[in-house]
Formats: structure tokens, sequence, C-alpha cells
């Protein structure tokens, strides 16, 4: 199996859906997933004006690339694009964009599932909420809280046979988080 083309971008313009759907897809492809994480106006009952994303960008470029790989080894696909904003993104306006090509639904939809949980596990970006009314003043930096004790079993089915796969949470992200 030949390694599928992927796209990594960590971007302050924002992210055109229509532009990434093209990029990953190919001819011999039936399927495209795209996950398409947008802004939204709230979040635990507190009303949200935007967010702000930052990140170690070197390390995240990195650790993107290692999820395509991964995405590649559990699944048949063509190519993936994981893109990812930072600096303030509005409400409606997409922060993350997952998008896997493959020849049919199930791999590219597995895939792309797989590739959002997995950056927000384990790729160094955080983000601020600002709140608005009476909330303004508690807006804070987040860490994902999917990247800390982080500890999931995926499972793929080959022909030959099936492959169970452990993920744990890399300490050293875990210990940015916890230090930031």
């Amino acid at each position: 199996m030949d390694k599928a083309e992927y796209t990594v971008e960590i971007q302050h313009a924002p992210i055109d859906v229509n532009k990434v759907r093209e990029l990953v897809r190919r001819d011999a492809g039936g399927a495209i997933a795209i996950f398409d994480g947008i802004t939204r106006n709230n979040f635990n009952g507190k009303g949200v004006d935007r967010l702000e994303y930052e990140a170690y960008e070197k390390m995240a470029k990195k650790e993107m690339g290692k999820i395509c790989d991964e995405m590649h080894q559990k699944w048949d696909l063509l190519s993936v694009a994981l893109i990812h904003r930072i600096g303030l993104v509005p409400i409606g306006e997409s922060s993350v964009v997952v998008a896997a090509c493959s020849a049919h639904r199930k791999e590219a939809l597995e895939a792309c599932h797989y590739g959002i949980d997995a950056i927000k596990k384990s790729v160094p970006i955080w983000k601020k909420e600002f709140y608005n009314d009476e909330y303004a003043a508690e807006s804070v930096w987040k860490a994902n809280s999917e990247a800390i004790n982080f500890d999931a079993t995926t499972t793929k089915r080959s022909s030959e046979s099936t492959v169970r796969t452990t993920l744990t949470a890399n300490p050293t992200i875990s210990m940015m988080i916890v230090a930031f």
C-alpha cells in the first residue's frame, strides 16, 4: 500500500472548506468525509463572543503529520487534510477542518472521526474562550480536556485479522498543558 497524500496546515486566515474538499479529492475516490469544527456562541451556559487559538506550530505540524500517517495505516485512504486555524476565530467560522478521501464512505468517515479526536488529544494547540455579558471576566486559556489522562483503544479490521492498538497521551504534551 502506497503512502497516502496528506496536507497539514496551521493558518491565521479563515479556512475555506470548499478548497479543502478540492485539495483531498481524487479521481479514484468515491467518498470525501469532512469534519468542520466551527466556533459556537456558547459553552456550558456562557455566551461566547469568539475564540483565540495559539499553537506550538513546529510541534503541532509534526504531530498532525503523525496523525495523518496513523489514519493511513488504519484505513485505506487516498488523501487526508488536517487544517487548524490559530489567532482569533469569530462565531460561525471554522477553527479546524479534517478531510479524508477514500474509495468507500466507511473508511473516510471513520478516519475523519479518528482525525479530529487525535488532534484534540495530542496536538499542542490551546484556545481561549472570550465570554460575553456577566462572564466576560472569566475568559481563560484552555487545553483540550481530551489531552489529559487520555487512554483509548481503537480497532481496525483487515481481511486477515483484527489489529488492536492502544493510544496514550504524549507525556511531554501533557506536561506542557499542565504547566501552561
